[in-house]
C-alpha cells in the first residue's frame, strides 16, 4: 500500500486513459465518485457501501494506474493544548 488511511483524500486524476477492461465494477464506481469531487476513503466507502479495506485496495490500484491522486488527510495529530484547555473550561461551566 501507499500509506493510504481512512482519512486520505482521493481525487480523479486529469487523465483520459480508460480503465483496464478487467477493472472491477467497484473500481469504476469509485472513479466515477471521485470525478464528482474530492472525498476521503471513509466517505467513498460509505457512498459505495463497501468496507473501508476494499476501498483502500481499489484506491491503491487506481492510484497505481494514474486514475486517482491521493493526499494525506488531517491525520491523527493531537489537538493543540490551548484547544484542549478551552474544551475543558467549557465542560466545567456546564
Amino acid at each position: 500500500r501507499r500509506g493510504l488511511t481512512v482519512d486520505t483524500l482521493l481525487a480523479a486524476a486529469p487523465t483520459d486513459a480508460p480503465l483496464r477492461v478487467d477493472a472491477p465494477p467497484q473500481a469504476r464506481d469509485l472513479l466515477a465518485l471521485c470525478r464528482r469531487g474530492v472525498l476521503s476513503v471513509a466517505e467513498a466507502a460509505a457512498h459505495l457501501r463497501l468496507p473501508v479495506s476494499v476501498v483502500l485496495v481499489l484506491a491503491d490500484d487506481l492510484i497505481a494506474s494514474h486514475h486517482l491522486t491521493a493526499r494525506a488527510g488531517s491525520g491523527s495529530a493531537a489537538p493543540a493544548p490551548s484547544l484542549l484547555r478551552e474544551v475543558l473550561d467549557g465542560l466545567r461551566k456546564l
